[in-house]
């Protein structure tokens, strides 16, 4: 967890759902025995309602927060993309000498369907941002000051009580930078439960005053927290972000050629998705 302001969000990361990416390699067991035709008519891909309602709740975990139907949809459809390009990419016989085979026959398919990308000029960059504005939104952030204690470290007897009746946290030694920093500026959800866990992030949250609260207990230690600032959602700027646009408006043309690929993919295939609770579309 860094102590500086987060750096804009890659559209790269969304548009590929790369959190996914350790269950894929899991989940692949799920469709091995499709691999070859089973007789007559299209290959079949079943995607059940116990893999849909975990491949929602792995990307629920990560951004602290109920998807809403389309996520939940968008979440589906990109595993549901994997395993075609998987299994094309199998069928043209590119697993042949692929130690890491699904992972990367599913790149090779990809970087198969690519296309070079239009020039990209300082006018079509400012175009592509107005148009994808609200991909360019910083998260609503908070800012801690926290007394953290490793594994092998027992906080003393009363702490909350005495940092609540204003003992100073200053007191404490630093620890490891990472995890230990006393002041922790503009952190988002998604970042804090990358690093304590969703369960002590989520806790830390929804603190709704300037007292200090905790310990709450991560893979690290424990930390004893209190919001000093909470920071609203805003725009970035063009500015802010032009460093990234370039390789942002590369990456949305490759991904509409491999999304047309892709709808010819789904043609040759019969395609079951079973929705989880909650269900996957708008309905």
């Amino acid at each position: 967890m860094s102590g500086t302001n987060s750096s804009p969000p890659s559209r790269v990361r969304s548009l590929l759902c790369e959190p996914l990416f350790q269950f894929l390699l899991i989940a692949g067991a799920l469709f091995a025995a499709n691999h070859f035709w089973g007789g007559a008519g299209k290959e079949k891909i079943v995607i059940d309602a116990q893999t849909a309602a975990y491949l929602i709740k792995q990307r629920e975990d990560l951004e602290l927060r109920k998807l809403t139907p389309g996520e939940r949809r968008e979440t589906i459809d990109a595993f549901l993309e994997d395993e075609l390009l998987y299994r094309e990419a199998y069928k043209r016989g590119m697993d042949k000498g692929d130690s890491r085979m699904r992972r990367n026959l599913i790149l090779k398919m990809r970087g198969l369907f690519l296309t070079d990308a239009a020039p990209m000029t300082e006018e079509n960059l400012r175009a592509f941002f107005e148009e994808n504005r609200a991909d360019y939104v910083a998260p609503p952030a908070i800012s801690i000051e926290q007394v953290y204690f490793p594994n092998d470290a027992e906080p003393p007897d009363g702490l909350l009580e005495e940092l609540r009746g204003g003992r100073d946290s200053r007191e404490f030694k630093e620890s490891f930078s990472q995890y230990g920093s006393r002041v922790i500026k503009q952190v988002s959800a998604q970042e804090l439960a990358g690093t304590l866990g969703p369960e002590a992030a989520a806790s830390i949250w929804k603190i709704g005053d300037e007292q200090w609260h905790g310990p709450f207990a991560s893979i690290f230690g424990r930390h004893f927290v209190r919001v000093t600032a909470r920071h609203p959602s805003r725009d970035y700027s063009f500015e802010e972000v032009k460093n990234s646009l370039a390789g942002d408006y590369s990456m949305v043309q490759s991904r509409e050629a491999i999304e047309a690929e892709v709808e010819k993919l789904k043609e040759e295939y019969e395609i079951v998705v079973e929705a989880p609770e909650g269900g996957v579309s708008g309905e």
